[in-house]
């Protein structure tokens, strides 16, 4: 097998990973709608929910939480900024159109949450499955 068919593994099965914890997520938090998760170091997208694009806009979403700004934009819609630290981003739109949550560590995840969710309450599964989305993967890698 070649690097790249190698290469080429590897990503479907780190998306597959991320998918699978990702649609539990969905199914137990119906507020949760759509979701992608890009790698910290290289923004690659190692996932993205069909129902949300936001490939061209990670590197100025991922600038302006590390400035903390006061308010972030994702297609075309600005929220502003809850909570933010280093690593957990809490942000919902006045205008009732939705809340961010989004969690760095080796990968970023970002969450969109439709109107009737709570970002503050959610951020506990959200969380969850993030951290088990890692184990996952750190054990996946441990294994090649």
């Amino acid at each position: 097998m070649s690097s790249i068919d190698n290469n080429l593994n590897y990503k479907q099965s780190i998306n597959y990973i991320i998918k699978e914890h990702l649609e539990d997520l969905y199914k137990d938090e119906p507020e949760i709608v759509a979701a992608a998760v890009f790698d910290r170091f290289t923004l690659d997208c190692l996932y993205q929910s069909s129902n949300w694009n936001i490939i061209s806009e990670i590197r100025n979403f991922i600038i302006d939480w590390q400035k903390n700004s006061q308010e972030i934009f994702l297609q075309g819609i600005k929220y502003t900024v809850l909570q933010s630290t280093d690593d957990k981003l809490i942000a919902t739109n006045i205008y009732n159109e939705g809340s961010i949550v989004a969690i760095l560590d080796d990968l970023i995840l970002i969450i969109y949450i439709a109107p009737e969710g709570s970002p503050g309450i959610l951020y506990i599964p959200i969380a969850e499955c993030f951290k088990k989305i890692l184990d996952e993967i750190m054990i996946y890698k441990n294994s090649l």
